[in-house]
């Protein structure tokens, strides 16, 4: 009686140093003479060493057989491994093989999603990549760029920028039976008008891959900061866009509440057309009553602005084409309380102080579209 061996396909892990280890196991045939060999290359296969361990098996015989490869030899795509046997029970030999690119060899990189933190501009930052579990060490990584409504790939490297694109690759690290790791770096000082709206792509190559791997950061969104106006920034979100900026926020909050209401009398002293004293300008500004419903309009406005700027900076981490469409909506509500606060305010000093609607302008408190004009 006799029966054929079964063999498992070709097992690789990664293991000490820079090898990797094959294994192969070939099941339950007899009688128990059987004839193994091992043998790698391109082409023309070479014999490289193995090893054999006997299994115990109720029904038969059973083997195990491993060979080690450098990693040196895995950058070659057209690399293989071949592990050939033959048995009494066979009429021809027997071999399975294994290459870098078949999908079952483990090597293949995985590629995290890009983090990017707030981009502000002219404040500079860096966009980081994890690459991790690929084997051999050979690793190629790429930053390329979209610009706003177009498709071209821009390379950030070798071209008339390579100054303002910095690229690094850290925390390289091998780890027996998971393989190589890196965290991939781009570092740039986003500008409003040469990066609002675009996109950048971290492609990584391998010889375990015949496509390369990519992964975007989507549209990237570009902050202005307080004191800097830009004209492709929209005009009625700059107070909006000025008001996330932390870094360059000095003023504490009770410094700011002082500030306005400093100015909120001094404007009340030039509309009577003197100057009052410091007593007389703390009770003429008690006097000043916030609008009926002012205080909820702001509130409103507040809660306005924050969905805003959490659309523009956190849309990368959910639904970012949801995010884009309620942000117009948004801008626009937001534009629409703003106007209801300043006709409430202006109704109030009229009611206050028996202006009719033509002395507005001779108060110095003029409408907004008079005011343009």
């Amino acid at each position: 009686m006799e029966g054929k061996p079964q063999a498992t396909d070709i097992k690789c892990v990664p293991c000490d140093g820079n090898n990797m280890q094959c294994c192969l196991e070939l099941l339950r045939f007899y009688p128990k003479g059987i004839q193994l060999k091992w043998s790698s290359g391109t082409g023309s296969l070479k014999d490289v060493p193995f090893e054999v361990h006997e299994m115990g098996e109720a029904a038969g015989f059973s083997i195990r057989s491993m060979c080690v490869i450098n990693e040196e030899a895995l950058t070659d795509p057209n690399y293989k491994i071949r592990v050939t046997w033959e048995h009494s029970s066979l009429d021809d030999p027997e071999y399975k093989e294994i290459s870098v690119t078949d999908p079952a060899f483990p090597g293949r990189p995985d590629l995290q999603d890009i983090l990017v933190p707030t981009l502000i501009h002219g404040k500079e930052v860096s966009l980081q990549c994890q690459v991790s579990g690929y084997f051999p060490k050979e690793l190629k990584v790429e930053w390329l760029r979209m610009e706003r409504g177009s498709d071209a790939r821009l390379t950030t490297q070798g071209n008339a920028e390579s100054t303002v694109w910095k690229q690094d690759i850290t925390d390289c690290r091998h780890e027996p039976e998971i393989g190589h790791s890196c965290t991939a770096w781009l570092t740039f000082t986003p500008d409003l008008h040469r990066d609002q709206g675009s996109e950048i792509i971290c492609r990584v190559s391998h010889p375990s891959l015949q496509r390369a791997l990519e992964k975007t950061t989507g549209m990237l969104t570009v902050l202005v900061c307080k004191g800097r106006e830009y004209s492709k920034a929209p005009d009625r979100l700059k107070d909006a866009l000025k008001r996330k900026c932390p870094e360059e926020d000095d003023d504490p909050p009770a410094a700011k509440s002082s500030q306005r209401v400093g100015k909120s009398s001094v404007k009340v002293a030039e509309v009577n057309g003197e100057r009052e004293t410091p007593k007389q300008r703390q009770q003429t500004s008690s006097r000043v009553k916030k609008p009926l419903g002012a205080s909820t309009a702001v509130a409103e406005q507040d809660a306005l602005v924050e969905e805003i700027h959490a659309a523009r900076t956190g849309g990368r981490r959910g639904d970012v084409s949801n995010a884009r469409v309620a942000l117009g909506d948004k801008e626009d509500a937001l534009m629409t309380l703003v106007e209801k606060v300043l006709a409430q305010v202006v109704l109030q000093f009229k009611e206050e102080h028996g202006l009719g609607s033509n002395d507005l302008s001779s108060s110095g408190i003029l409408h907004r579209d008079q005011k343009s004009k």
